[in-house]
């Protein structure tokens, strides 16, 4: 088990959840299989900042790319694919940045 004060900060981990709900949001009014595939993701990240673990992040943000694709062969509009895209973009990247302060700093 990893040493508590190790773990990904409370700060980080928040941003990086409410860009990957906010993900799913756009995901939501796009298509309901696409949503489908971005929960999948938000779970995954959400394990991977919790637990904490690099590779589940990055997992999750290639869910995250995955819904995208979906959605917009499905037919999405513009806008929410655009709200979708930059949310997961800035999970994803929020999520390795707080593991990797987590990792050098502590909480």
């Amino acid at each position: 088990m990893t040493d508590p004060t190790r773990r990904p900060s409370v700060l980080g981990s928040s941003v990086a959840l409410f860009a990957g709900s906010a993900s799913l949001l756009g995901l939501a009014l796009a298509s309901v299989e696409a949503l489908a595939v971005g929960i999948v993701g938000l779970v995954l990240l959400a394990v991977g900042l919790f637990a904490p673990v690099r590779r589940l992040v990055t997992i999750a943000g290639g869910c995250f790319l995955l819904a995208l694709l979906v959605a917009g062969v499905r037919g999405g509009g513009p806008e929410p694919l655009l709200v979708a895209a930059l949310g997961s973009i800035l999970a994803w990247d929020v999520g390795e940045f707080a593991i990797g302060v987590g990792e050098q700093l502590g909480r």
